[in-house]
């Protein structure tokens, strides 16, 4: 069925020919194509087709699938958000990681470097001490390493006392008085190679050339004693004092300093004797005790 509409007034460059529009007209027709004819100044006509049933519902149709491709494009945008904040995420971890594995090994390097340094000051420095000799007496009760001079007297760093009594010193002989009193036992009875001397604070005080001495000064004298490089022990016991132990080590630079009866060292005020003095059942731990030579 056709319909012919009068047409408006058109330009006079139009021309005749075939064209489109998208006009809806009444009756549910839409304006399909136009067929111009002889268009002039004073009109013309054209005519109308039937708009089909498909073609009257694709513009709703059209709105559907652009909302459609609206929330596709949306989803897709998300997604690539997601997936750019995850890689930024796996980048930032895989950065902080090997960051730490980086530290890791240079504190392992830093550890081993200076294990290596510490192993060769002590190699290079450390004194090289001779095989020890040891000489005892014949029941063993007295063992000294005869390479060792260790003549002169022990001062703590520390007051030691119980009761009125202070330790004053220690006082160790040379390497031939340990020797001959290792051999024939205690030959001079106001002294032993190996004695702990203490004061009674209470006695009166006596002043001599070479110093000031409490007029009660008993001396411990050993009943057992066992010295090496790498211990030195005492037993002895007096009727003043009581029973007297010590356990305790000397350095290694002190001692390569008293080999041989080659000593130079006159005096060391470092602690060069460090051990566990027990006087009468009390015990004093970690006394140290510094060097002199005596005159």
């Amino acid at each position: 069925m056709t319909h012919t509409v009068k047409s408006r007034r058109y330009p006079a460059a139009w021309r005749e020919g075939y064209g489109s529009a998208n006009m809806v007209l009444n009756h549910g027709w839409r304006l399909g194509h136009i067929w111009l004819r002889g268009v002039n100044r004073t009109g013309g006509v054209f005519l109308a087709h039937p708009l089909s049933r498909h073609a009257k519902l694709s513009q709703s149709e059209g709105g559907i699938m652009k909302k459609q491709n609206g929330c596709l494009t949306a989803f897709l945008v998300v997604l690539g958000i997601i997936i750019v904040v995850g890689l930024v995420h796996l980048g930032v971890g895989y950065y902080l990681l090997s960051e730490k594995i980086e530290l890791k090994e240079i504190k392992a390097s830093e550890s081993v470097a200076s294990a290596a340094v510490e192993a060769i000051s002590q190699s290079a420095f450390e004194p090289v001490l001779p095989a020890p000799v040891l000489n005892s007496s014949v029941d063993e009760a007295f063992v000294h390493d005869k390479a060792l001079d260790l003549t002169g007297y022990y001062f703590s760093f520390e007051p030691v006392q119980i009761g009125n009594f202070r330790l004053a010193h220690i006082d160790m002989g040379s390497n031939n008085d340990f020797i001959k009193f290792e051999k024939d036992g205690q030959s001079i009875p106001t002294w032993t190679p190996f004695e702990f001397e203490f004061e009674d604070i209470t006695s009166k005080e006596i002043q001599t050339d070479q110093g000031n001495f409490r007029e009660n000064s008993p001396r411990v004298f050993c009943k057992r004693y066992l010295i090496t490089r790498e211990v030195v022990t005492f037993e002895g016991y007096d009727k003043q004092v009581g029973k007297v132990s010590f356990t305790g080590k000397f350095t290694t630079r002190f001692l390569a300093n008293m080999v041989n009866s080659m000593s130079i060292l006159t005096q060391d005020k470092d602690a060069i004797l460090t051990g566990d003095l027990t006087i009468n059942g009390k015990t004093f731990r970690n006394v140290r005790f510094q060097y002199w030579a005596g005159d």
